[in-house]
Protein backbone atom coordinates (compact mmCIF):
# COMPACT_ATOMS: atom_id res chain seq x y z
CA UNK A 1 0.00 0.00 0.00
CA UNK A 2 1.14 3.52 -0.75
CA UNK A 3 -1.92 5.62 0.12
CA UNK A 4 -3.95 6.08 3.29
CA UNK A 5 -7.23 5.79 1.35
CA UNK A 6 -6.20 2.36 0.06
CA UNK A 7 -5.38 1.19 3.57
CA UNK A 8 -8.75 2.41 4.82
CA UNK A 9 -10.60 0.64 2.01
CA UNK A 10 -8.72 -2.61 2.61
CA UNK A 11 -9.57 -2.56 6.31
CA UNK A 12 -13.20 -1.69 5.66
CA UNK A 13 -13.39 -4.62 3.23
CA UNK A 14 -12.06 -6.99 5.88
CA UNK A 15 -8.33 -7.31 5.19
CA UNK A 16 -6.40 -9.06 7.96
CA UNK A 17 -3.05 -7.37 7.27
CA UNK A 18 -1.63 -4.41 5.35
CA UNK A 19 1.75 -4.40 3.63
CA UNK A 20 4.23 -1.62 2.87
CA UNK A 21 7.23 -2.07 0.56
CA UNK A 22 10.55 -0.61 1.70
CA UNK A 23 12.67 -2.40 -0.92
CA UNK A 24 13.35 -0.80 -4.30
CA UNK A 25 10.12 -1.20 -6.24
CA UNK A 26 7.44 0.81 -8.08
CA UNK A 27 5.49 0.33 -4.83
CA UNK A 28 8.27 1.54 -2.53
CA UNK A 29 7.00 3.92 0.12
CA UNK A 30 9.05 6.18 2.43
CA UNK A 31 9.07 5.40 6.16
CA UNK A 32 7.59 8.80 7.07
CA UNK A 33 4.50 8.10 4.98
CA UNK A 34 4.13 4.60 6.39
CA UNK A 35 4.41 5.97 9.91
CA UNK A 36 1.62 8.47 9.24
CA UNK A 37 -0.67 5.83 7.70
CA UNK A 38 -0.07 3.35 10.50
CA UNK A 39 -0.64 5.99 13.18
CA UNK A 40 -4.21 6.45 11.95
CA UNK A 41 -5.08 2.74 11.87
CA UNK A 42 -7.20 1.03 14.53
CA UNK A 43 -5.28 -0.85 17.24
CA UNK A 44 -4.31 -4.49 16.67
CA UNK A 45 -4.23 -4.22 12.86
CA UNK A 46 -1.40 -6.36 11.45
CA UNK A 47 1.03 -4.17 9.48
CA UNK A 48 3.90 -5.69 7.54
CA UNK A 49 7.03 -4.11 6.08
CA UNK A 50 8.47 -5.78 2.98
CA UNK A 51 12.27 -5.93 2.71
CA UNK A 52 14.83 -7.52 0.39
CA UNK A 53 18.21 -8.47 1.87
CA UNK A 54 18.22 -5.56 4.31
CA UNK A 55 20.46 -5.97 7.38
CA UNK A 56 18.43 -7.28 10.35
CA UNK A 57 19.30 -4.21 12.42
CA UNK A 58 17.84 -1.97 9.70
CA UNK A 59 14.70 -4.09 9.50
CA UNK A 60 14.13 -3.90 13.25
CA UNK A 61 14.77 -0.15 13.25
CA UNK A 62 12.21 0.49 10.48
CA UNK A 63 9.64 -1.75 12.15
CA UNK A 64 10.04 0.14 15.41
CA UNK A 65 10.10 3.61 13.84
CA UNK A 66 6.99 2.96 11.74
CA UNK A 67 5.07 1.01 14.38
CA UNK A 68 4.83 -2.12 12.23
CA UNK A 69 4.00 -5.53 13.65
CA UNK A 70 6.08 -7.69 11.32
CA UNK A 71 8.44 -8.03 8.37
CA UNK A 72 8.20 -9.92 5.11
CA UNK A 73 11.67 -10.89 3.91
CA UNK A 74 11.74 -11.37 0.15
CA UNK A 75 15.44 -11.85 -0.51
CA UNK A 76 18.06 -14.48 0.28
CA UNK A 77 17.95 -13.90 4.04
CA UNK A 78 19.46 -16.66 6.17
CA UNK A 79 17.94 -18.42 9.15
CA UNK A 80 20.23 -16.29 11.31
CA UNK A 81 18.83 -13.13 9.73
CA UNK A 82 15.28 -14.32 10.40
CA UNK A 83 16.05 -15.01 14.04
CA UNK A 84 17.85 -11.66 14.37
CA UNK A 85 14.72 -9.82 13.22
CA UNK A 86 12.55 -12.02 15.44
CA UNK A 87 11.30 -15.25 13.89
CA UNK A 88 7.80 -14.93 15.32
CA UNK A 89 7.17 -11.69 13.46
CA UNK A 90 8.78 -12.69 10.16
CA UNK A 91 7.12 -13.85 6.94
CA UNK A 92 9.79 -15.46 4.76
CA UNK A 93 9.12 -15.55 1.03
CA UNK A 94 10.15 -18.54 -1.10
CA UNK A 95 10.10 -18.79 -4.88
CA UNK A 96 9.46 -22.46 -5.43
CA UNK A 97 10.19 -24.16 -8.76
CA UNK A 98 10.13 -27.82 -7.74
CA UNK A 99 9.25 -30.00 -4.77
CA UNK A 100 12.87 -30.54 -3.69
CA UNK A 101 12.92 -26.94 -2.50
CA UNK A 102 10.14 -27.57 -0.01
CA UNK A 103 12.67 -28.77 2.56
CA UNK A 104 13.72 -25.15 3.00
CA UNK A 105 10.09 -24.22 3.61
CA UNK A 106 9.68 -26.97 6.18
CA UNK A 107 12.81 -26.01 8.12
CA UNK A 108 12.42 -22.22 7.99
CA UNK A 109 12.21 -20.67 11.50
CA UNK A 110 9.88 -17.84 10.39
CA UNK A 111 6.40 -17.71 11.87
CA UNK A 112 4.83 -17.74 8.39
CA UNK A 113 6.20 -18.76 4.99
CA UNK A 114 5.03 -17.20 1.75
CA UNK A 115 5.09 -19.15 -1.52
CA UNK A 116 5.25 -17.27 -4.80
CA UNK A 117 5.95 -18.40 -8.37
CA UNK A 118 9.24 -18.06 -10.19
CA UNK A 119 9.18 -18.63 -13.93
CA UNK A 120 12.16 -18.05 -16.25
CA UNK A 121 13.69 -15.50 -13.91
CA UNK A 122 10.47 -13.54 -13.45
CA UNK A 123 8.82 -13.16 -10.07
CA UNK A 124 5.12 -13.75 -9.59
CA UNK A 125 2.59 -11.29 -10.86
CA UNK A 126 0.39 -10.84 -13.91
CA UNK A 127 0.89 -13.71 -16.33
CA UNK A 128 2.92 -15.79 -13.90
CA UNK A 129 0.65 -18.51 -12.51
CA UNK A 130 1.03 -20.06 -9.10
CA UNK A 131 1.87 -23.78 -9.20
CA UNK A 132 -1.02 -25.10 -7.16
CA UNK A 133 0.48 -28.58 -6.80
CA UNK A 134 3.61 -27.14 -5.20
CA UNK A 135 1.51 -24.76 -3.12
CA UNK A 136 -0.53 -27.71 -1.86
CA UNK A 137 2.64 -29.61 -1.01
CA UNK A 138 3.88 -26.60 0.95
CA UNK A 139 0.64 -26.49 2.94
CA UNK A 140 0.93 -30.25 3.52
CA UNK A 141 4.24 -29.70 5.36
CA UNK A 142 2.18 -28.42 8.26
CA UNK A 143 3.64 -24.92 8.03
CA UNK A 144 1.52 -21.77 8.12
CA UNK A 145 1.67 -20.89 4.42
CA UNK A 146 0.64 -17.74 2.58
CA UNK A 147 0.29 -17.70 -1.20
CA UNK A 148 1.21 -14.81 -3.51
CA UNK A 149 1.74 -14.15 -7.18
CA UNK A 150 -0.87 -13.69 -9.86
CA UNK A 151 -3.77 -13.68 -7.41
CA UNK A 152 -6.84 -11.65 -8.39
CA UNK A 153 -10.55 -11.44 -7.67
CA UNK A 154 -11.09 -13.77 -10.64
CA UNK A 155 -9.01 -16.69 -9.36
CA UNK A 156 -8.55 -16.40 -5.60
CA UNK A 157 -11.77 -18.17 -4.61
CA UNK A 158 -10.78 -21.32 -6.52
CA UNK A 159 -7.18 -21.19 -5.26
CA UNK A 160 -8.17 -20.81 -1.61
CA UNK A 161 -10.80 -23.53 -1.96
CA UNK A 162 -8.32 -25.97 -3.51
CA UNK A 163 -5.16 -25.28 -1.51
CA UNK A 164 -6.47 -24.00 1.86
CA UNK A 165 -3.51 -21.72 2.70
CA UNK A 166 -3.26 -19.80 5.95
CA UNK A 167 -3.33 -16.51 4.01
CA UNK A 168 -3.24 -14.97 0.55
CA UNK A 169 -1.30 -11.87 -0.51
CA UNK A 170 -2.45 -9.62 -3.35
CA UNK A 171 -0.76 -6.58 -4.89
CA UNK A 172 -0.85 -6.12 -8.67
CA UNK A 173 -4.07 -8.14 -8.89
CA UNK A 174 -5.95 -5.41 -7.01
CA UNK A 175 -4.32 -2.37 -8.65
CA UNK A 176 -5.20 0.11 -11.34
CA UNK A 177 -1.51 1.11 -11.61
CA UNK A 178 1.65 0.10 -9.68
CA UNK A 179 1.14 1.29 -6.11
CA UNK A 180 -2.38 2.61 -6.78
CA UNK A 181 -5.03 0.20 -5.57
CA UNK A 182 -8.39 -0.35 -7.25
CA UNK A 183 -10.93 -0.18 -4.45
CA UNK A 184 -13.53 -2.29 -6.24
CA UNK A 185 -10.95 -5.01 -6.87
CA UNK A 186 -9.91 -4.95 -3.20
CA UNK A 187 -13.50 -5.48 -2.11
CA UNK A 188 -14.09 -8.20 -4.70
CA UNK A 189 -10.86 -9.99 -3.77
CA UNK A 190 -11.62 -10.09 -0.05
CA UNK A 191 -15.23 -11.07 -0.68
CA UNK A 192 -14.02 -14.01 -2.77
CA UNK A 193 -11.64 -15.12 -0.01
CA UNK A 194 -14.44 -14.95 2.57
CA UNK A 195 -16.69 -16.96 0.26
CA UNK A 196 -14.02 -19.65 -0.01
CA UNK A 197 -13.65 -19.63 3.78
CA UNK A 198 -17.40 -20.13 4.09
CA UNK A 199 -17.25 -23.15 1.78
CA UNK A 200 -14.64 -24.75 4.03
CA UNK A 201 -16.65 -24.00 7.15
CA UNK A 202 -19.73 -25.56 5.59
Amino acid sequence: LTRAADAETALDAGADALGFVFAKSPRQVPPDLVRSIVADLPPLVATIGVFVDAPPDDVRRVLDECGLSGAQLNGSESEEDIRAVGAGRVIKAFRICHSAELESVRDCPAGLVLIEPYVAGKLGGPGVPLDLDLAGQAVATGRRVALAGGLSPANVLDIVRRVRPHAVDASSGVEQAPGVKDHAKIRDFIAAVREADGMAAG
